[in-house]
């Protein structure tokens, strides 16, 4: 199994933040086209956002396409340009700082994810933004850093306990995406670091994605079996 992951790791470490990369999994494809509606509709240009736990700068190509205004912390140095270092319940940032707080795939690796969101309150702006993703179905990983699986009504107190309100939750993906997480890990994990047959593995795995993406679609299960949380919350 380490090899695997070491071979995903290979990849993600490549191909991270490319289109390439959000298409390796169905619904990780479905989570970066719901980044776009979010974006387009909740981000003016200009406005100043962090990335908070922005790890590889995954996110970063996509945002800086409705904002130029990007800044990114984590809780080391995950990338070389890194702005700042701290977590997400202890930034170190000024109150009132921002317009908009993004948060993807982070909280599940937070020890006191209530502290995480009474952080965002205080560094959005009135009337600024936090966009939260979260997943529900999804392997170990980064261990032993890997605390909690979150639903929807778990969101919500937290929401409510920090003084937030929320705009929008929505569930990303199905058991079928799910599922497709999986298969690519393992195709992808132990062929990327031989060379041809990586690409031909790929291939194969994206003609996979795109069946498991039509069953998401033909026959919907994200309301009891979620990829992932997509949260939109203000202050």
């Amino acid at each position: 199994m380490d090899f695997i992951k070491k071979g995903w790791k290979s990849f993600s470490d490549k191909m991270g933040g490319r289109l390439i990369y959000w298409l390796s999994v169905s619904h990780q494809y479905q989570l970066y086209r719901a980044y776009h509606r979010i974006f387009k509709k909740h981000i003016k240009p200009g406005q100043e956002l962090i990335d908070v736990g922005a790890g590889r700068l995954f996110y970063r190509r996509i945002i800086q396409n409705y904002t130029k205004n990007y800044k990114s912390i984590d809780v080391q140095k995950t990338h070389p340009e890194i702005d700042f270092i701290g977590s997400s319940s202890h930034t170190g940032l000024p109150d009132n700082s921002y317009d908009i707080v993004f948060c993807s795939m982070v909280l599940e690796h937070t020890p006191n994810p209530q502290e995480s969101f009474k952080e965002f309150f205080r560094l959005l702006r009135p009337g600024g933004i936090a966009i939260i993703a979260v997943p529900f179905l999804i392997y170990l990983h980064n261990e032993p850093h890997d605390y909690y699986r979150y639903t929807k009504y778990a969101l919500r107190l937290f929401v409510s306990s920090s003084g937030l309100q929320e705009i929008t939750l929505d569930e990303i993906g199905g058991i079928f995406g799910a599922f497709g997480s999986v298969v690519a890990m393992a195709l992808i994990g132990l062929t990327w670091r031989i060379p041809v047959i990586n690409w031909i593995v790929f291939a194969f795995n994206m003609g996979i994605q795109l069946i498991l993406l039509t069953l998401d679609m033909l026959f919907p299960t994200k309301k009891i079996f979620p990829a992932n949380y997509l949260l939109v919350i203000t202050k």
